[in-house]
């Protein structure tokens, strides 16, 4: 039986403070000079006043920076994340409408400029500055001293990940059209492109979003793609994504931009799939405090079957890792081993991890992200059926770092290896210097079946194994991959939220020979 809900509410206190839906209003911080401008997403509102007074902040010197491609030499789209040495603190507010400093935006002390090179008005005193461009890249670190005379920061990066017919897509993006959150589509679009990642899909909360206008404002169309999708919202059962959608969905009933209070998950979904019959449905955050479809719809792990009355397992995918739960390890094995129970049931369900970003820190854009097999990835050539196709298929892994190779008998994920008594598999992974690697897992079916231990290290190839599992039943391998360092201060917020590596495959099945 289910805890009152007042019960399950509280004990969603702090979640429901994180992702910013426990009050109504939108805290917007105002740039120097006035109001965000329209091509960057709309106007901001005026913060409220504290009785507080804010020591003084010091006063601006110019950054003159740039960041090229080590193999070209031609700049790039890059992330500055400002460390301050104290008393000063980080530059830029800790609002989520950034200011905007020519091709760049700059809020909660990171910089996300699409071109890779320009000025910035910093608040004079003495920073690191750790330089990326997302997990396939090398990380640099540069010290800095911005005072009364220009400064100047140069670096270059390396693209260490060969990713070659593999797309990065985060499925979970809220932006200011959602009701708790306030960072402008334009702002988006150049955090997405600074991280890395090829594809957004917009989910904000009964709306559909529509990026690309901000993407073609802003000519990043070889950079990022998007998607037009929505989280469905509900009161009673929880959250979950669909995509894609068209313009039509904008008439839909429930798209008003306010929470779902009538319908079951099984009318809510039932809609959608009538409504836009190629629609892609995932169970946000399943097991999130309070309002978790894991939890209200009872899903039983010994059948893989959720019981309650109102609910469907007629779901698509799953996110098995959620931005909001990066530092929470406990969380991912509960959904691993939730996950698990739907495969061992014969439901192919994709595992998925996405950001669930709403603001410039925290769950950044893209951690985790997921990388599906494409024949073509260049974000420009995106088309939402070679997405949903490939996602339906299984072949996806997430990862906030790590990227991993997994296949038997050379079967990729999703696929369906035909294998003897003894099927022979191969697991690499590849990590970026700064990512960390300690141990693998594999999986056979919802059992562990090995694990490694992997020593220090900074080379790209950082574990391959050929491996050996029993083939004489259908079943299927999958690999968990972690690190122990933490991925900051790039990545989450030093002392505050801890994301460390983490990286899953979805399965490659196995099928006796000879069996039907």
């Amino acid at each position: 039986m289910r805890p009152p809900r007042a019960a399950r509410l509280w004990s969603a206190l702090p979640w429901l403070l994180a992702l910013g839906v426990a009050g109504s209003c939108k805290a917007r911080e105002v740039p120097p000079g006035g109001p965000a401008t329209a091509s960057d997403g709309g106007s901001a509102e005026t913060a409220p006043r504290s009785s507080a007074v804010a020591p003084p902040a010091p006063p601006p010197g110019t950054l003159r920076y740039r960041v090229v491609d080590a193999a070209s030499g031609a700049p790039m789209p890059c992330k500055l994340t400002f460390v301050a040495t104290p008393p000063h603190p980080r530059p830029f507010g800790n609002g989520d409408v950034p200011l905007v400093m020519g091709d760049a935006v700059a809020g909660a002390g990171r910089v996300f400029s699409l071109s890779g090179e320009g000025t910035l008005d910093v608040p004079k005193g003495r920073y690191e500055v750790v330089i990326t461009r997302g997990p396939e890249w090398t990380l640099e670190r540069r010290e800095v001293v911005v005072s009364d005379a220009p400064s100047t920061l140069e670096a270059s990066l390396t693209h260490v990940i060969d990713t070659t017919g593999w797309l990065s897509g985060d499925f979970h993006v809220h932006a200011e059209p959602s009701w708790d959150s306030s960072v402008p589509l334009a702002a988006r679009v150049r955090e997405f492109a600074a991280e890395g990642v090829d594809l957004l899909v917009a989910t904000d909360h009964n709306l559909v979003t529509d990026y690309g206008p901000a993407i073609a404002e802003l000519h990043a169309e070889a950079l990022l793609a998007s998607i037009p999708g929505s989280e469905l919202t509900t009161h009673a059962w929880g959250h979950f994504g669909a995509f894609p959608l068209g313009a039509d969905a904008r008439s839909w009933p429930v798209m008003k931009g306010t929470m779902i209070q009538d319908g079951t998950a099984k009318s809510v979904l039932g809609d959608a799939r009538t409504r836009a019959p190629e629609v892609f449905l995932t169970a946000n955050h399943p097991r999130l405090p309070g309002m978790g479809y894991f939890d209200i719809g009872e899903l039983d792990r010994r059948t893989g079957k959720l019981v309650r009355e109102g609910a469907t397992d007629a779901i698509d995918a799953l996110e098995v890792l959620n931005g909001y739960q990066d530092p929470d390890e406990a969380i991912l094995d509960t959904l691993m081993a939730d996950w698990l129970s739907l495969l061992d049931a014969g439901n192919r369900v994709a595992g998925l991890g996405n950001s669930d970003t709403h603001h410039l820190s925290n769950n950044l854009a893209g951690y985790p992200r997921n990388y599906l097999a494409l024949a073509d990835d260049r974000p420009a050539a995106v088309r939402a059926e070679a997405v949903t196709g490939a996602l339906r298929a299984g072949k996806v892994l997430f990862t906030t770092g790590p990227f991993v190779r997994l296949s038997v008998e050379g079967a990729g994920l999703g696929e369906t290896a035909r294998v003897g008594p003894k099927a022979r598999g191969h697991l690499a992974v590849d990590a970026a210097p700064w990512v960390d690697v300690t141990r693998v897992t594999l999986y056979l079916g919802s059992r562990i079946t090995q694990r490694w231990a992997v020593p220090p290290g900074t080379a790209t190839r950082r574990f391959e194994v050929d491996f050996t599992v029993d083939g004489t039943k259908p079943t299927y391998v999958l690999a968990r991959v972690e690190g122990t360092r933490s991925l900051g201060p790039s990545v989450g917020e030093e002392g505050q939220f801890t994301v460390r590596p983490v990286a899953v495959t979805n399965p490659v099945y196995l099928r006796p020979r000879g069996a039907p």
